[in-house]
Order: structure tokens, then sequence, then C-alpha cells
């Protein structure tokens, strides 16, 4: 079995155009309150967006990724117990100038390489991969207090995380203890 839950695709946004109905509402806030356990799973693959394409549409959030509250949660909470090789930076296929790598970089030659290399090829380890060109390895995880510091910006790099909504913030830091004591504390 699979399922894909892409945040910004698979809740309603409350800024979307068209508005939203009081069930789309309804089914965000009950969303919201397991949000987390997308991300903190050891059996969960982990695809971070952190870079934008070129010329987004008016209006679209241009801050660096790092630098989104809820994206700086998702980095996080994804972090804590999800294998290295499971949380992917899909920016790190992504020119200098916004555009994606053209597939022809992972298919080496036209053998081996694509999406990950079969188990049973003789010569995956040396292939070009999307999965190894953007899995990094994973950081330490944070504790609740020095998280909340990091969107404060008082944390090492002393920049505030901001969101569209500030009331989120409050939500967020909440909801990352309460994740950071279940799966690492706990």
């Amino acid at each position: 079995r699979i399922a894909v839950f892409w945040d910004w695709m698979s809740l309603f946004q409350e800024h979307n155009p068209s508005g939203r109905t009081d069930a789309q509402a309804a089914s965000f806030k009950r969303a919201l309150k397991s949000i987390n356990v997308w991300y903190a799973s050891a059996t969960t693959m982990v695809w971070r967006l952190t870079k934008l394409p070129p010329a987004p549409r008016p209006g679209h959030d241009i801050k660096p990724y790092e630098l989104r509250g809820w994206c700086f949660f998702e980095l996080a909470v994804g972090e804590m117990i999800t294998a290295g090789g499971c949380v992917l930076d899909l920016g790190l296929a992504v020119e200098a100038d916004g555009t994606c790598f053209d597939a022809s970089r992972f298919l080496g030659g036209g053998y081996g390489g694509g999406w990950v290399a079969a188990k049973d090829d003789p010569m995956g380890a040396s292939q070009p991969t999307v999965a190894k060109t953007c899995s990094q390895q994973r950081k330490f995880p944070i504790g609740a207090a020095a998280f909340s510091d990091a969107l404060d910006g008082k944390g090492a790099d002393g920049q505030a995380r901001v969101f569209t909504n500030g009331a989120d913030a409050e939500f967020v830091k909440g909801k990352y203890a309460d994740t950071f004591t279940a799966v690492v504390a706990g």
C-alpha cells in the first residue's frame, strides 16, 4: 500500500482564491491534529521541495524554504526518526537557474540509474539516481526549546521563521514539542 500526502495540495488552504467551505475548514483542522505523523515516522519517505521553480506566480511565498515556519517544522520533524536515505531534498536536483535536472542525468549512459538503483543491479552502486542526488545525512533532532528559539530567531542563524498566519507559530511550537516527546524523548 502507498499513500501520498503533499501538505500544501492535500489540505484545503485558507488563502485559496475560491475560499474554503465550512466542511473544508473542518477537514483542515482535523488534519492538523495528526499532521506530524506523516513526517515523524520511520516508515515514511519525506520529499522536500526546497527550491521554487523559476518565476513563481504573483503573490507566491518566495521566502527561502528554511525561513518559512511550516517548512522548518516539516524539516525538523521529518528528520527526527526517518532514515537519512528516506528524506529527500528535491531542491538538490535543480539547476542554478531553478529548472529541474534533465532526466538523462540519472540514466547513466542508458544503463542503470533512474529513481533508485535496483537491488539486483550489478552497476547500481555506481549509477546516478535521484535518491542518491537528493538524500542528505539527517541532522540530530533538536529539543523543543531549541526549536522554539529557532522559530523566534534566537537560534544559531539568528533568523526568525515566518508564517503566513502568525497565529500558527504557537501551534507549531506545541506540535513540535509533543512530537519530540512522543518519538525521541518518550
